[in-house]
């Protein structure tokens, strides 16, 4: 193990200390904050991963590790971003861009389905080129595959499945074909080495991807719908419970250039859903319509249903949380007062911003798969650089300037 330590090295382990001290400071002290109602301050997190990494120095005697290995994890962060991150999202983007939820998820099986086929053809194609030109490669059909989801003429079926196809192919390769390029390159590393790799892009995907997206998503269809319709935005913005706009911002970012990546008051998901299953009940009404049958039967929202729940349970004796009761009494009422009777007013406006929001928040984040095909060219250049790319074995000399 110490062994496996050392060829990772002080430097290599940087990436993952700093992203846990990223989740220190982000989601772990404040929710022991919470718990025991103390305020962490940011220095609490670096510290305790400074000590973390000081602990790694010392067990290694202070071996330096490789400059190559830390731009490696530094990539996998990037893989879990991109990768992992718009997994999270892209049902939810599909549905949004497509208007049908079974579409979605056949769009999203489609792609995992194409994934696992190709990955039993990795090793033809990496014996024809090095898995340092197959990373690359993978990184240029991943970013081409985002810009063409961001773009409008993607809004139908066909295209959308099209480009999400290229997505796919760009991203089948990223994971296990980097975790090979470190084994191969780094064999003492051994399950160290392999294993922090895959941390660092689980916390980064965590951490930042799913968030990041999240917030690019918010950011746009707020600056959409407030172009469209200010006072829908003040309808939906999401707010805590003293009436103040509950913002968030983008990770890491909006601390470091608050100016550049402001923090915003995205839609309210609760009002949204109430929202959405309004406009899917009036839907079902119009085509009971045109079949000429009854009406549907029932509470046209899923809130509607909750607060019956609530109800019943409340006359059978059984105990209510009233913190729930008074959220769902709560967004009852601005439903009532505030959303359905503007429903006809805001549904444009919407619908418009939700689309755009989630397009463009695609289409920005075909950046980082495009600073993977920059960091994957480097890389080519290097080892061209050092006699071409090859594996090394435990019994060779270590390559000169790698550990």
């Amino acid at each position: 193990m110490a062994d496996q330590m050392g060829t990772v090295g002080m430097i290599g382990v940087a990436v993952a200390v700093g992203l846990f001290g990223l989740t220190l400071n982000a989601q772990i002290l404040p929710m022991i904050g919470s718990a025991i109602d103390v305020k962490f301050p940011q220095a609490v997190g670096w510290a305790i991963a400074g000590v973390v990494w000081l602990g790694y120095a010392v067990i290694t005697r202070f071996a330096p590790g490789s400059i190559i290995i830390l731009f490696l994890y530094a990539l996998h962060a990037l893989v879990g971003y991109v990768e992992l991150g718009t997994d999270s999202w892209i049902t939810n983007i599909t549905e949004r861009v497509l208007a049908n939820q079974n579409t979605a998820l056949m769009a999203f099986i489609w792609t995992n389905l194409l994934m696992f086929t190709l990955r039993f053809f990795a090793g033809p194609i990496v014996h024809r080129i090095n898995p340092v030109g197959l990373l690359f490669a993978s990184a240029c059909l991943g970013t081409l595959g985002l810009y063409l989801l961001g773009q409008p003429f993607t809004n139908s079926v066909w295209p959308w499945v099209a480009a999400v196809t290229v997505y796919g192919i760009g991203k089948t390769f990223y994971w296990p074909t980097l975790l090979g390029v470190i084994s191969e390159r780094f064999p003492k590393g051994g399950a160290l080495a392999l294993g922090l790799s895959g941390g660092v892009g689980m916390l980064s995907a965590g951490l930042l991807g799913s968030p990041g997206i999240g917030y690019k998503q918010d950011y746009f269809a707020v600056e959409k719908v407030n172009e469209l319709s200010p006072a829908t935005y003040d309808r939906y913005k999401a707010r805590n419970e003293d009436g103040s706009p509950d913002t968030k911002g983008f990770p890491v970012l909006t601390q470091v250039i608050p100016d550049k990546v402001p923090p915003i008051a995205g839609l309210d998901n609760a009002k949204l859903k109430v929202f959405d299953d309004y406009k899917a009940y009036l839907s079902r009404v119009e085509e009971a319509r045109t079949a000429g049958k009854e009406a549907p039967k029932g509470p046209a929202t899923t809130l509607e249903a909750d607060l019956g729940t609530l109800g019943r349970e409340k006359e059978a004796g059984k105990p209510v949380e009233a913190k729930l009761e008074q959220n769902l009494t709560a967004l009852k009422t601005w439903w009532d007062t505030q959303g359905q009777p503007n429903y006809e007013t805001d549904k444009e406006p919407l619908e418009t911003a939700r689309l755009y929001g989630s397009k463009q928040a695609l289409l920005y984040t075909a950046a980082v798969p495009a600073v993977l095909a920059v960091g994957f060219l480097l890389l080519i250049l290097y080892f061209a650089a050092a006699g071409g790319y090859k594996q090394v074995h435990l019994e060779q000399e270590p390559p000169m300037g790698e550990y």
